[in-house]
């Protein structure tokens, strides 16, 4: 997640650029982003 925005998801940088690490990372981020989604308003 990006600090000044966590709406922002960085997979594939850092550790989570190998192999094993963007499997990891990919989950956690898809986990986040459903929660986010989840809680934010929905503009009509």
């Amino acid at each position: 997640r990006a600090v000044a925005d966590p709406r922002i998801h960085l997979v594939g940088y850092g550790p989570s650029a190998s192999t094993v690490g963007a499997n990891r990372a990919g989950r956690a981020a898809v986990r986040d982003v459903r929660k986010l989604l989840a809680t934010a308003p929905v503009a009509v």
